[in-house]
């Protein structure tokens, strides 16, 4: 294991499926806090809240198969499978009454956990700056998603990659920090994501919506590539929710936990007492 940056948590790792293992980051005890990363991200992006929140929580930062630290069988890269995992994850550590949160593509994850399992181990839910129909939402044509789809299993991949990675931080962000999103996304191997990127790009969970009970914080940026009437469609979607807008001079891109990690956390901290 290496990051480009420090990171004080503890690394730690559970057998989900035969043969495949899924390691995630710990920090802190009590009320636990599980954290799904976005598509072609890493849970070791997390670092903030892993450090910022531990000394009143236990912050759990979870690789999905194929991303970041865990194991990165050749099949099951589907959002079916990746609940299918969390269902696991939840169940080898005997988690229940937990608040989990998903950042962009995370919330499919938990939304595909909805639909196959319920609500009956979680207490509250976090949806970060997703688009749950691509298409639909206007953020790419089919067109467009089809060409990343190419690129990614390409000859250029790598190089494709980078501008892809770049787009999740707003222009202000260092180059240290493109450089740590860029480094922690290649750990998904490039045919993995192209397979999850259909998936993501060509899917519609608007509807999955309806299936969540829990109280909810609904997290958007004023200049993330996710316009932020999505997150403002979610936050209607889901009755009762609790919103909150990052605009651009907080960190609001789309990795506002990474560029705006106070309020962030201070959002995150009150929710969860609230909750």
């Amino acid at each position: 294991m290496s990051t480009p940056f420090s990171l004080r948590a503890e690394l730690k790792g559970v057998e989900v499926a035969p043969g495949v293992t899924l390691r995630y980051w710990e920090a802190g005890a009590g009320r636990a806090l599980v954290m799904l990363p976005g598509l072609g991200h890493a849970a070791s992006l997390y670092k903030y809240q892993l450090e910022g929140l531990c000394n009143e929580f236990r912050v759990i930062a979870l690789d999905p198969r194929g991303h970041g630290e865990s194991d990165k069988p050749e099949g099951g890269y589907n959002y079916h499978t990746l609940a299918k995992d969390l269902d696991g994850f939840l169940r080898a550590l005997d988690l229940d009454d937990v608040t989990i949160l998903g950042h962009s593509g995370g919330c499919k994850i938990i939304l595909t956990y909805l639909e196959l399992y319920g609500d009956s181990r979680l207490r509250a839910i976090v949806f970060s700056d997703d688009s749950p129909c691509h298409l639909r939402d206007g953020i790419f044509s089919a067109d467009e998603a089809l060409a990343a789809i190419g690129a990614f299993q390409g000859p250029d991949a790598i190089a494709f990659s980078k501008g892809f990675s770049d787009q999740f931080l707003t222009d202000d962000a260092e180059e240290s920090a493109k450089e740590a999103f860029y480094r922690e996304g290649l750990k998904l191997p490039r045919p993995y994501l192209a397979k999850l990127f259909r998936w993501a790009a060509f899917g519609d969970w608007w509807d999955a919506f309806a299936l969540v009970k829990v109280p909810t914080l609904v997290i958007g940026g004023r200049v993330s590539k996710v316009p932020v009437k999505i997150a403002q469609g979610i936050h209607e979607a889901v009755p009762g929710s609790s919103f909150v807008i990052f605009e651009a001079d907080e960190g609001g891109g789309h990795a506002m936990f990474w560029e705006g990690p106070q309020k962030y956390n201070d959002s995150l901290r009150t929710f969860l007492r609230s909750s």
